[in-house]
């Protein structure tokens, strides 16, 4: 279903029943609300369930026009929850997602519940910024399929050994959303997310908040997730054993009785 919010239309699947809020789901880079699709189920007997394609992935659409950054997806994230009648919800962001959750909190604080980073980070580390800039100027000169074909052992590397030798129908799932994205759009998230930095602000974050990390994920180790666990006044942490950095394909299961026990503590306050 497709949603006009902030200047572009943005693909959104909305299921479950409102009984205990809204959780909204928030995909990273190279990947499309597909990502989500063995969580959701295990929200929508008791939530109302948005996942959406950012802009720039997916269905969603890609404005030349509009330069893309973390304040920008927030604002389409502020802008479709109005259009979607929400006023506040629990953000479930992994990767890119859980930085679009922190800069959502930012910039509109009442309209979040409670802020789920999962296997996030306030700022790449270096290294992995550099890596970025360079996957974008790869992508831009030598198309998709060439990026994947350079660089994807990188990519399934950030599996966990288990997932890759256990589910390589999911390591082939993530390469062909890689290959089937639009090289521009994936050019210019690879330059935003290498440019955010919201470290400085992390004390900010009032909201309640359960990071996720994951046993092996060295895309956003486990001492990024402390460090916000720190900052972060009202801030719980979870490791996710024998994980790497794609939760929602590797751990599914684990990763939603997570979430899910999270917010039925909230619940009881």
């Amino acid at each position: 279903m497709m949603f006009r919010a902030n200047g572009a239309s943005h693909n959104v699947e909305l299921s479950g029943r409102d009984n205990d809020g809204t959780v909204i789901f928030i995909h990273g880079i190279g990947a499309d609300l597909r990502l989500w699709e063995e969580v959701v189920p295990y929200f929508e007997g008791k939530y109302r369930v948005i996942a959406y394609d950012l802009r720039g992935s997916g269905k969603s659409e890609f404005p030349s026009s509009a330069r893309l950054s973390v304040g920008l997806w927030a604002d389409d994230l502020d802008s479709l929850m109005t259009a979607l009648k929400v006023k506040s919800a629990h953000l479930v962001g992994w990767s890119l997602g859980g930085m679009i959750a922190m800069e959502m909190y930012f910039k509109s604080p009442k309209k979040v519940t409670s802020l789920i980073p999962v296997g996030s980070t306030p700022k790449l580390q270096p290294a992995a910024a550099e890596l970025f800039r360079q996957r974008a100027k790869l992508a831009e000169s030598e198309g998709m399929k060439t990026l994947v074909e350079k660089t994807f052992q990188t990519t399934e590397a950030a599996f966990a050994p288990s997932a890759r030798s256990e589910h390589p129908e999911k390591v082939r799932k993530f390469r062909a959303m890689l290959e089937n994205h639009n090289k521009d759009s994936y050019a210019a998230i690879a330059r935003a997310i290498a440019e955010v930095d919201q470290t400085s602000r992390m004390s900010e974050i009032l909201a309640p908040t359960l990071i996720i990390v994951g046993q092996y994920d060295a895309r956003t180790p486990l001492q990024d997730s402390e460090m916000m666990c720190m900052q972060i006044a009202n801030s719980y942490m979870k490791i996710i054993p024998d994980c790497g950095h794609f939760y929602p394909m590797e751990k599914p299961e684990a990763l939603s009785n997570i979430i899910l026990d999270y917010l039925e503590s909230l619940a009881e306050l």
